[in-house]
């Protein structure tokens, strides 16, 4: 269906730092652009301890560091793909984002938005397409959550 959604591509996600800018992560963005698409989402991972934690990081050896991130960038560009940075927050006790409550929902977006503000710096300066923010946080949407969301994206 060549042509019917002008973005067209795929999620790739990182682990550990320094999964972007292996030579077989190289070869992945070469097969992707291979198959016509024309976008492709890094997601670097952010932590928190645990499903319940308020401080969002960036675990210096699971989550990519700002250079990794800005030359996996300029190779998927040279490519020919547009880039969609896409942080993804999990627990290092294995909770995915969908999952996560933090205690202090406070705490927690002001430490998410100071990580978010920074991923957005480093989407301008790898002058990628789209950032994208608060991806499967489900259990943080809502109307009592809206506040921090519109500061968020007021911050970014």
């Amino acid at each position: 269906m060549a042509g019917v959604f002008p973005v067209q591509g795929f999620g790739f996600l990182s682990n550990y730092n320094g999964a972007f800018v292996t030579s077989s992560a190289f070869a992945a963005m070469q097969a992707i652009a291979g198959t016509n698409a024309n976008s492709i989402e890094l997601a670097p991972r952010l932590f928190m301890q645990t499903r319940t934690s308020n401080d969002v990081v960036a675990d210096p050896n699971k989550t990519e560091s700002d250079a990794n991130i800005l030359h996996a960038a300029a190779n998927a560009e040279a490519l020919g793909l547009s880039v969609t940075l896409k942080p993804m927050v999990s627990a290092l006790d294995g909770t995915l984002a969908y999952a996560l409550i933090p205690s202090d929902p406070a705490a927690f977006f002001a430490s998410y938005k100071s990580e978010m503000v920074h991923m957005a710096e480093i989407a301008e300066q790898a002058g990628v397409t789209m950032l994208s923010i608060g991806n499967e946080l489900g259990k943080l949407s809502g109307p009592q959550y809206r506040s921090y969301w519109v500061d968020l994206i007021d911050s970014v």
